[in-house]
C-alpha cells in the first residue's frame, strides 16, 4: 500500500552546480550528501516541507543516471513512494502485469528498494521505499518549512499522458487509486485530473487538447511521463516579486478561463537546471485541489 511521497529526484550534472541555484531562487539547504558506489550516484537531499527534492550525481557514465543526462540533459529523473511493505508491494504489482525490478540492501542503504519501469506507467519511473530505510537515513517527514524560505511545500508533480482515462484506469488497476477531482484548461489545452498519493501530496494528470499546445508538442519531444512539479509559498505575490528581482522571468497564468481558477506561475527551465516548477499559493491551492487535505 502506497503511504505517501518522499521525493522525487532531481538529476544534474554537478551538484556543487547546483546547490546554489535552490539557495538563491527558494533558500533551500541540503540536509544531507551521500555517496551511493553501487548506484554509481552521489546524493543531496533538501527538504521541503514533509518531502524532499533529491539532487541525483552520475559518478561514472556508465550509470543509468548519466545516460538519462546525456540523452534527456538535467531535469527530473524520478519519483519516490514510502509503501508500507516493499516485498509485498512488488508481488502485488508483478501479479497485475507491471515490470519491477529489485534493488537489495547496498552501501548505506539497509534495505531492499523496488522500481517500476516506465512501461509500466505511462512513463514514470518510480522508486519504493519504506519507512524503515527512510528513517536509518533521518529523511522522516517534517511539519514545517525551512527557516528563511518561501517555500511551504512541493505539493504534485505533472504526469503528462496521451489520454487521460487510460491513465486513470492503470492508476486504479496497480494501486486501487481513482480521481478525486477533473478539470479542463482551455487556454493552456489540456484536460486535468487530481489522483491522491497519501494525505500530502498527488499527481496531476494533464492530457493535451491542442495539438499544437505545449503539453502536445511535450509528449511528440519526449512521450508521456513527469513534466514538471509545483512549489507552494505563503504569499504569492511576494514570492513572484522576490523571484523577479532575483532576474528570473516568469509566465503569470493569472485567471485562466476554465475550471483551474487560482493564481499560478511558471518558471523556465533554464533558471533551474531543468526543471520546470509552477508556483502556486498554498492555501488557494489545496482549496481548489481537495479541501480535506492538510499538507
Amino acid at each position: 500500500m502506497i503511504l505517501r511521497f518522499s521525493h522525487f529526484g532531481h538529476a544534474v550534472k554537478s551538484i556543487d552546480e547546483v546547490l546554489p541555484v535552490y539557495k538563491k531562487l527558494w533558500g533551500l539547504k541540503p540536509s544531507t550528501r551521500t555517496e551511493f558506489p553501487e548506484d554509481w550516484a552521489i546524493n543531496a537531499l533538501l527538504p521541503v516541507g514533509q518531502n524532499y527534492i533529491e539532487l541525483l550525481q552520475p559518478t561514472s557514465q556508465q550509470s543509468s543516471l548519466a545516460k538519462f543526462i546525456n540523452q534527456r540533459g538535467e531535469g527530473m529523473y524520478h519519483l519516490s513512494w514510502v509503501v508500507d511493505d516493499v516485498d509485498k508491494e512488488i508481488k502485488s504489482l508483478r501479479s497485475k502485469g507491471a515490470q519491477v525490478a529489485e534493488t537489495p540492501p547496498q552501501t548505506n542503504l539497509i534495505t531492499k528498494r523496488g522500481w517500476i519501469h516506465p512501461r509500466s506507467t505511462m512513463g514514470l519511473l518510480i522508486e519504493l521505499v519504506d519507512e524503515k530505510l527512510l528513517s536509518h537515513l533521518g529523511h522522516l517527514p517534517k511539519k514545517e518549512p525551512q527557516p528563511g524560505s518561501q517555500v511551504v511545500a512541493w505539493t504534485h508533480v505533472h504526469h503528462v499522458v496521451k489520454n487521460i482515462d487510460q491513465a486513470l484506469a492503470m492508476y486504479d488497476r496497480l494501486w486501487g487509486l481513482k480521481a478525486i477531482k477533473r478539470a479542463t484548461t482551455p487556454l493552456q489545452g489540456v484536460k486535468n485530473a487530481i489522483v491522491r498519493i497519501g494525505k500530502m501530496n498527488y499527481i496531476e494528470l494533464l492530457e493535451p487538447t491542442d495539438p499544437k499546445g505545449l503539453i502536445a508538442k511535450f509528449i511528440e519531444k519526449r512521450g508521456e511521463g513527469l513534466r514538471s512539479f509545483c512549489f507552494t509559498v505563503d504569499n504569492f505575490k511576494s514570492a513572484i516579486t522576490s523571484l523577479k528581482k532575483k532576474g528570473v522571468e516568469l509566465y503569470e497564468a493569472s485567471d485562466a478561463p476554465g475550471d483551474f481558477q487560482i493564481k499560478s506561475a511558471w518558471i523556465s527551465p533554464k533558471y533551474t537546471r531543468g526543471l520546470l516548477v509552477e508556483i502556486c499559493e498554498h492555501r488557494e491551492l489545496l482549496a481548489w485541489q481537495d479541501p480535506e487535505l492538510k499538507l
